[in-house]
């Protein structure tokens, strides 16, 4: 089993004009890092993190305290540079690897912390389903498992819709993105909502509480995007 719906490199080298199109990265990326921090609290205990999906370390920077040592799961090289670069010190380890194939290889109760931001949408449900099972296996008792990504509101068709179009049209509308890059993020849109991926909140809290995860928060949603985080104890 592996992902092949990983960001082109093209993507990536233009990550940083492809966000000011996404008004959540900087409406809702900060309270996942609060969640985090929050939950890792004690100065005097070493937390092991799991990114997912790194990328160049949007997320990473606003949660990384002295007290935590982060695995970053990566696949690009190019995005991976970057986060070697910020994030240099001995007692961090970054993975070019696709995280599902990789996670696979981890023994159980390895992390305090599961993390990722904008990664698992990428993944069809059924995949999807099964990396959160394993999330939940490699997670120590206490655990975190927090999410910063894409998750429509059931029911609310005709506002997804609109929430979908308003995004086409801010890609449409950016000087800085050229017709290549474009077209290439209407086809990622596209897929996002299609049958075999699209993501509901609902769903995602069922399969969470299914899991055995104590506690399951929204912590704020923008759009069709939130930020959830869910315990287990």
């Amino acid at each position: 089993m592996n992902n092949t719906n990983h960001y082109s490199e093209d993507l990536l080298s233009n990550y940083s004009n492809l966000l000011e199109c996404y008004p959540s990265h900087e409406l809702l990326r900060p309270m996942l890092g609060d969640a985090i921090t929050e939950f890792c609290h004690d100065k005097n205990k070493n937390y092991k993190i799991l990114e997912v999906g790194a990328g160049r370390g949007e997320s990473t920077e606003l949660f990384i305290k002295s007290n935590m040592q982060v695995t970053f799961i990566e696949p690009s090289p190019g995005a991976l540079a970057v986060l070697k670069s910020k994030f240099s010190e001995k007692k961090h380890t970054l993975v070019r690897a696709d995280a599902l194939e990789w996670i696979k290889r981890e023994p159980p109760c390895s992390y305090e912390v599961v993390t990722a931001s904008w990664v698992l949408h990428n993944f069809p449900a059924e995949t999807r389903d099964w990396f959160i099972k394993e999330c939940y296996r490699i997670l120590k008792k206490p655990g975190l498992f927090a999410i910063f990504d894409k998750i429509l509101q059931e029911g609310a068709t005709q506002k997804n819709n609109d929430l979908f179009n308003k995004q086409i049209e801010r890609l449409r509308s950016s000087k800085a993105i050229d017709q290549k890059l474009f077209k290439k993020m209407i086809a990622h849109e596209k897929r996002d909502i299609s049958f075999d991926y699209v993501w509901y909140e609902n769903d995602l809290r069922d399969g969470l509480d299914k899991l055995g995860f104590d506690k399951v928060i929204g912590r704020g949603r923008h759009e069709r995007d939130m930020v959830l985080f869910a315990t287990k104890n």
